[in-house]
């Protein structure tokens, strides 16, 4: 801008208009500044003091927040905790044997005295994995399959036993016992009526 367009610019502004050309320049330039940081300060203002949007949802008041909102990542993260811990879930299916070594799992689920489990380690000779010991015992139940099918596994330890029993069971099966890991969508029967979910278990291999 020239020294004219300066001095009606600072005029409509209702600031000095003296001083020469570099002088009326940097006044304005200061006048713009100001206004943008003033518009800055007002829009943060606005959004801080914006009441939260309420939304609702058959009859209960919400407030919709983002996915990384504190509240939603914390109610993930409790639920998760709370959930009993499905070991056999990333142990790819097919052929294991036992290392002959085991770990106490502690289940951090919010507890107080969190309960405690005896976890043995497979190994496919190049992957190892800890699975829980209740996986290797036999069970009272077969296994019903989406298709149908209708089997009963050939658990690795022969036994129906609970608690210590089972425990001590497990600990004295020799390292290099051969196991299989399978998994496939299993039916379930309750008098809600027949639903499919995912299964998986160790057996002893044929």
């Amino acid at each position: 801008m020239n020294y004219n367009e300066l001095k009606s610019a600072l005029r409509s502004m209702n600031l000095p208009t003296t001083g020469n050309t570099a002088e009326l320049q940097a006044r304005y330039d200061a006048a713009i500044a100001a206004s943008a940081n003033a518009d800055a300060n007002a829009d943060a203002s606005s959004n801080t003091d914006a009441a939260p949007e309420k939304v609702l949802c058959n009859g209960v008041e919400l407030t919709p927040v983002a996915g990384s909102d504190a509240t939603i990542t914390s109610f993930v993260s409790k639920r998760r905790q709370r959930e009993f811990p499905q070991l056999l879930n990333i142990v790819p299916d097919g052929e294991y044997h036992t290392t002959g070594r085991f770990a106490l799992y502690v289940w951090e689920n919010g507890e107080d005295v969190p309960p405690t489990f005896l976890v043995v380690e497979i190994s496919d000779g190049t992957n190892s994995y800890f699975v829980g010991e209740w996986e290797f015992t036999a069970r009272t139940f077969g296994i019903r399959l989406q298709d149908g099918t209708e089997f009963t596994p050939a658990w690795v330890l022969d036994t129906l036993a609970t608690g210590s029993a089972r425990s001590e069971a497990v600990r004295n099966m020799p390292a290099n016992t051969p196991c299989r890991k399978r998994s496939g969508v299993g039916r379930w029967t309750s008098k809600s009526g027949e639903r499919n979910y995912a299964i998986a278990w160790i057996e002893q291999p044929e």
